[in-house]
């Protein structure tokens, strides 16, 4: 039978809505208000209500979840960067860049090996 994946929700710029996030996030200095907004808590990021919903969906029912959003964390602070460079890990407020997604896909085909599609 066919098997349900979903995949996480990571951050949302567009929760802490400003004109321009995250590339107003790559600027060397940041008022604190938009350090906050750029660089939010790992936790804040994990524990959202949507992951936590998603997480119960996979307990219950049996579903394959693909969570990576702790794949952007770096020194316990969610980034927009892809972790340990300075390459922007978003298109817009909540769409990954094309280089987000060449760094997610070695995950994703980990994730896919270990539950056997490419047996």
């Amino acid at each position: 039978g066919a098997e349900v994946i979903m995949l996480g929700d990571p951050h949302n710029y567009y929760s802490f809505y400003h004109p321009g996030l995250p590339q107003k996030c790559a600027k060397s200095w940041l008022p604190t208000h938009m350090r906050e907004r750029c660089f939010p808590d790992k936790q804040a990021v994990l524990d959202t209500a949507i992951n936590r919903k998603f997480r119960e969906m996979q307990r219950t029912s049996g579903i394959l979840l693909f969570e990576y959003a702790h794949l952007f964390i770096h020194e316990e602070t969610y980034t927009a960067f892809i972790p340990g460079s300075d390459v922007m890990g978003y298109f817009d407020a909540h769409h990954l860049s094309l280089a987000a997604k060449m760094y997610l896909a070695p995950f994703l085909c980990e994730f896919f090996k270990g539950h056997g599609f490419f047996s």
